[in-house]
């Protein structure tokens, strides 16, 4: 069963984890780990932007929101299935 603490994790939390334990699992050396990680995260910061801004184009298009229009929490009506 998870702790409190382990559900407040974030998704960059968890896999920083589960990189950290592949580190230790193969005993790699610092310099190289630290290579490792600063590309992974760079990869991984970079898909997280392009998918959020594909969310936000996804959702203006749905709403019919005009180039440079400002759009509130209110203009979004939540549709459950």
């Amino acid at each position: 069963m998870s702790t409190d603490t382990e559900t407040k994790k974030t998704w960059l939390d968890r896999l920083t984890d589960r990189f950290d334990a592949l580190m230790a699992k193969f005993d790699m050396p610092e310099d190289i780990r630290h290579e490792l990680e600063t590309f992974m995260l760079n990869v991984a910061k970079e898909q997280y932007t392009a998918g959020n801004k594909g969310g936000i184009a996804w959702l203006r298009k749905q709403l019919g929101a005009k180039p440079g229009q400002l759009l509130k929490a209110t203009d979004i009506s939540l549709q459950t299935a």
